[in-house]
This record gives C-alpha cells, structure tokens and sequence, in this order.
C-alpha cells in the first residue's frame, strides 16, 4: 500500500500510487493524507500543507489528518520569517489541540503537542503548565512519554538533574525502547557528555 511504501521509504514509488487514487477519485481524503506526509518527507512543505489542507477539508473529523497538517505548518515555520512563523506557530498549536480533541487517546498527537507547548513563546500559546498537562493526560495511557514529556520540560527550566532522570525513568518504562536510549544520548550530547552519549548509543537497540 502507499502508506507501506511511505514508512519503508520508497517515496516515489508511494507517489505514484497516490496520484492514480487522486485521478480516480478527487475527494479521497486518505490519499490526500499520504500526499501530504510524502511532501513532508521531501521537505517539500508547502505541497505537503496544501495537499494536508485538502485532507482536512474533506474529513475535519479525522484526528490523523489534523496531527499531519499540524507537523507540515511547524517544518515551514521553521524555515520562514519571524512574522510568517508566528503565523504558521498559531495554526500548527490549532491543528494539535484540534487532532487533541478528536482523539485524545493519540499519544503521539498529545506528545506533539505537549512539545510545541515547551518550545513555543506564550504569545503564540506556549507554556510549560499546559505541557504538563499533557504529561498528566498521558500518564496512565504510556507512563514512558509522560518522563519524556517532563523531561524536556526540566531541562527547558535548566533542572539537569531532574531532566536526566526522566530519560531514564522514560528508558525504564518502555523496557529499554531505542527511541528512549537515543533521547538520553541526545540529552548527554547537548550537555557536552560524550562519553555517556557514546554508551547511550550502543544501548539504544
């Protein structure tokens, strides 16, 4: 399937697949989908907000959809001027906390968001309390994203300490996740431990 081949990497294979379902079928909300997260993949963002924007507009009540075009608007605002990445900020929060409403059992949706309410100024609707929210909201469903949540919320206010041991907290509770192993690395990476980034790394498996 065009999904199969996207998550294998073959993206011009899945193109192909997409764009015969769109010529046979134009409000085929799903291939607008996949559209959308092959754009993504290509950096190609504004096809891939274009094509999520369709898909949305033809099944708003889709929490995938939403959670797609919201990670399409945040790539290109990472790329855009401050005022047109305030924009996009505010739409891309929009999207999360809509993907949010329509499934709040996602936790990726509710990872996504829980980060850009750490990354993001209040201006455009940051803020480390509602992240934390999100943490809570998690908790009894992955007890591991809710460390990892409250991980970057730590290391964001400067506790050290308290962010390397909800690495590790978020390592424990996935029994021992690579993805979880690869967030502690990056972590002893940005605090300048080599060494412990290098043993992070063989661990990570």
């Amino acid at each position: 399937s065009a999904e199969q081949l996207l998550q294998s990497g073959r993206i011009d294979d899945a193109l192909a697949i997409i764009q015969q379902r769109i010529a046979s079928k134009s409000n085929d909300a799903e291939a607008y989908n996949l559209l959308s997260r092959a754009h993504y993949v290509l950096n190609n963002y504004d096809q891939s907000i274009k094509a999520g924007e369709k898909a949305v507009s033809l099944a708003p009540n889709n929490a995938t959809y939403h959670l797609w075009l919201g990670r399409a608007y945040g790539r290109k605002a990472e790329h855009a001027s401050w005022w047109s990445a305030a924009s996009l900020a505010g739409k891309m929060r929009d999207e999360f906390e809509h993907s949010v409403q329509l499934n709040g059992d996602d936790v990726d949706a509710r990872t996504d968001l829980a980060e850009f309410y750490i990354e993001a100024p209040g201006i455009v609707g940051g803020g480390k309390d509602k992240a934390e929210g999100q943490a809570k909201a998690v908790e009894m469903r992955d007890s591991a994203t809710a460390h990892w949540i409250r991980a970057r919320l730590a290391e964001k206010d400067k506790r050290y300490d308290i962010a390397e041991a909800e690495y590790k907290a978020a390592i424990q509770d996935s029994g021992d996740r690579a993805d979880n192993w690869l967030s502690l690395a990056s972590f002893y990476r940005r605090r300048d431990r080599l060494p412990e980034m290098e043993q992070a790394v063989k661990l990570a498996r």
